[in-house]
């Protein structure tokens, strides 16, 4: 018995190793001058922008077509409803090479030209991110009692009344959560970006490019910002969270 606890905090210990030395061996081994050198550059600023807002547009997209879809798996019984849901979460499993070559077909087929605009940027970022929108949705919808939206109905509430003023509202932190886990997997999104928008260059673009053409001196004052800005909104779907589960236990 004592063999396997002191295996089970082994592994543990090795597990959270394996994720936290690296990062901060990363930030502390940064010369902090060399932040200085990013905030003048010119391009780095350039590459934020078109990455902030091309992960912003994707996420919002994911949400407003995620929600709807939640909502119809979570509130209606119907046939292969489980393959329906499964479903959503091919994004994740598919290659994102192979994402960017599967949506430059469609879309060449479509007639329509996403190769080195900012709307391929925010294509691809859509479709890889997406999957993130619709579960947090779906646990949002599962997580609510309908015998409240029910009660208000009985009370003369209309629907959209009883979804704007109960349902939204509690649904609100997992969309929140929803909508910083699709923007974080947007903003890191490499792989299908290479294939269909390389210009204008987004920020993971632009570290690829910088440890290619002048290797990791160049590379890891731009990675360290990235994963300074990745904790940040680590920490924010973290307070989520914990907000949720406190605005859970006071209503119910």
């Amino acid at each position: 018995m004592q063999m396997s606890k002191l295996f089970v905090i082994t592994l543990t210990v090795l597990c959270i190793n394996f994720i936290v030395v690296p990062i901060f061996y990363l930030l502390v081994s940064t010369n902090p001058f060399l932040f200085l050198d990013i905030l003048k550059d010119k391009e780095f600023w350039s590459s934020m922008q078109i990455s902030l807002l091309s992960a912003f547009c994707s996420s919002v997209i994911g949400l407003i077509m995620g929600m709807p879809f939640a909502f119809f798996v979570v509130r209606k019984n119907f046939p292969a409803k489980s393959i329906l849901e499964s479903i959503t979460f091919l994004p994740i499993v598919i290659p994102h090479v192979a994402v960017g070559i599967m949506l430059l077909c469609l879309f060449s087929r479509a007639g329509i030209s996403i190769v080195d605009t900012i709307w391929g940027i925010i294509v691809a970022m859509c479709f890889v991110s997406i999957s993130y929108a619709i579960s947090s949705c779906i646990m949002g919808f599962k997580s609510i009692d309908p015998e409240l939206e029910w009660t208000a109905r009985s009370l003369g509430a209309s629907a959209s009344y009883t979804f704007f003023k109960i349902t939204l509202p509690l649904m609100f932190p997992y969309i929140a959560r929803g909508f910083i886990l699709s923007f974080a997997r947007a903003l890191s999104e490499v792989g299908a970006i290479l294939v269909i928008a390389y210009y204008p260059k987004s920020i993971p673009i632009l570290i690829y490019e910088r440890f290619e053409n002048f290797g990791l001196k160049k590379a890891i004052p731009i990675t360290s910002f990235v994963i300074l800005l990745s904790l940040l909104i680590f920490s924010i779907v973290i307070f989520l969270e914990k907000r949720g589960a406190r605005k859970k236990e006071y209503v119910f």
